[in-house]
């Protein structure tokens, strides 16, 4: 039900504007699929989301997908990367803090994930987090930040 509702969603209101986006965030979509509660829908109901699983998330995804791949690259970007490494190992606290902004407001957090002599190879990251009178310090250099200008928050990978 919930696959037929995001493809009945995506084709009557995102199809008129299809291939718009040039690989750049589809606000004005997103903005439509956060005021239907589409976005972090596989995050616990606690923290803003519908309390899906991963599947039926990629599910949604595809349906939106099949109508405007530019809107379903930035909710996948929403669903499935900074967000989720939050959600799966971030504190109760860090869950509170950025998840909900994220899931109703339509925000978004960046990853900080390339470096210069890695590029997108995580094992050959050299960034790494350092604890420094009691306050951790991340020591490395990323090369890039991947998806949204308009990131509200960021993820970094080390």
């Amino acid at each position: 039900m919930l696959v037929e509702t995001a493809s009945e969603l995506a084709e009557s209101e995102l199809a008129e504007r299809v291939y718009e986006w040039n690989g750049e965030a589809s606000w004005e979509n997103l903005e439509l699929l956060a005021d239907r509660g589409f976005l972090g829908s596989n995050f616990d109901e606690a923290h803003g989301g519908a309390g899906l699983s991963e599947f039926e998330a990629l599910l949604l995804n595809e349906a939106i997908g099949r109508v405007c791949p530019d809107t379903a690259a930035s909710l996948s970007s929403m669903h499935m990367t900074a967000p989720r490494t939050v959600d799966m190992f971030g504190t109760e606290t860090a869950k509170e803090e950025y998840l909900p902004p994220l899931t109703e407001d339509g925000d978004f957090a960046a990853i900080y994930i390339s470096e210069p002599e890695a590029v997108s190879d995580v094992h050959a990251m050299n960034t790494v987090v350092e604890e420094r009178d009691g306050n951790p310090v991340v020591n490395g250099e990323k090369a890039w930040v991947s998806r949204f200008e308009g990131a509200s928050t960021g993820v970094t990978w080390v």
